[in-house]
C-alpha cells in the first residue's frame, strides 16, 4: 500500500463504499479542494478496506463492488494532490484517525448484503402512488407553476437515491445507474444527476429542498427494508423481489409482505 496505515479489525461487510460522514472529518479537515471529494471519499473506503485485509487495490475495490479502475484513479487524483502540496504525511495521520475511529465504533449495518439485496430494487409501484400524491399536493401548493414529472424516470430515481442512502452507496456504481445506457434513459440519468447533486449539498436552498421531502416520505420503506436485509427476517434476495415483482392476483404479497 502507498501509505503506511495500522491494520484494522472490522468484517468487510460493514465497509460501505461511502463511509458515514462522522468517520471521514479528519479527511475533510486536510481542507482538500472540494472537487477532490468524491476521490478522497472513495479512496477512504478502499484504504480501510486494504486495512482490514491486506488485498491490493483492485482486489479491494472489487471487495466493495466499485470498479478497479475508478480506485485507481482516486488513488492518482488523492496521490497527487498530497504530493503536490507535500501532505503525505498529514493525509497518513487523516487516515489513521480514519481507521481509529472505526475501530472506536464499527459500523453495525451489513453493507454488503444491502448492496447484494438491493441491486434490481425499485419503490414498489404501489407504495410510490400512495407516497407521491401527496408531495405532488403539496409541491402545487408552494409554487403551482411547478411541473414535475412523476412518471417512471422519477421513480426509478428515487429508488436509486434511497438505494445511496441505504447502502451508503456511490450512486455511480449502482446498477440501476449503469444499466442506463441507451438515449431513452438520458431523462431518468439527468433527474438522477439532480437530485443526487442536491442530497450531497444539503446547504443549498431551494429546489433541493424536495429531495429531502422524498427521503421524509419513503422514511418507513427504508426503516422496513434496512431491518429486514440487516436482522435476516428476509433473506436479501427475498427483499428485492417482493419489491419489484408487480402484483398477478389477490395472494400476491403487499408491500410489508
Amino acid at each position: 500500500m502507498w501509505l503506511d496505515l495500522r491494520p484494522l479489525r472490522l468484517e468487510l461487510r460493514r465497509i460501505p463504499q461511502r463511509l458515514p460522514e462522522h468517520y471521514l472529518q479528519p479527511l475533510w479537515d486536510l481542507g482538500a479542494p472540494a472537487i477532490l471529494r468524491r476521490a478522497l471519499s472513495r479512496f477512504a473506503s478502499i484504504t480501510v478496506t486494504q486495512a482490514a485485509t491486506g488485498l491490493s487495490l483492485a482486489r479491494a475495490a472489487a471487495v466493495l463492488d466499485v470498479p478497479p479502475g475508478w480506485g485507481y484513479a482516486a488513488r492518482h487524483a488523492v496521490r497527487g494532490w498530497a504530493e503536490r502540496h507535500d501532505r503525505r504525511a498529514d493525509l497518513e495521520a487523516a487516515l489513521s484517525a480514519v481507521i481509529d475511529r472505526l475501530t472506536a465504533d464499527p459500523p453495525e449495518a451489513d453493507y454488503r448484503a444491502r448492496r447484494q439485496a438491493l441491486a434490481d430494487w425499485l419503490i414498489p409501484p404501489e407504495t410510490w402512488t400512495s407516497v407521491t400524491v401527496p408531495l405532488q399536493a403539496k409541491q402545487l401548493a408552494r409554487n403551482r407553476l411547478l411541473t414535475t414529472d412523476w412518471g417512471p424516470d422519477k421513480h426509478r430515481a428515487t429508488s436509486l437515491v434511497l438505494w445511496a442512502v441505504m447502502t451508503r452507496g456511490d450512486y455511480l456504481t449502482a446498477p440501476l445507474f449503469r444499466a442506463a445506457t441507451t438515449p431513452a434513459d438520458r431523462p431518468f440519468v439527468r433527474v438522477v444527476h439532480r437530485l443526487m447533486f442536491y442530497l450531497d449539498k444539503p446547504q443549498r436552498a431551494g429546489r433541493g429542498g424536495h429531495v429531502f421531502d422524498l427521503l421524509d416520505a419513503f422514511a418507513d420503506l427504508r426503516t422496513e427494508t434496512e431491518h429486514a436485509i440487516d436482522t435476516g427476517s428476509a433473506a436479501p434476495r427475498d427483499v428485492t423481489d417482493a419489491r419489484t415483482r408487480p402484483r398477478t392476483g389477490a395472494t400476491a404479497p403487499g408491500p410489508g409482505a
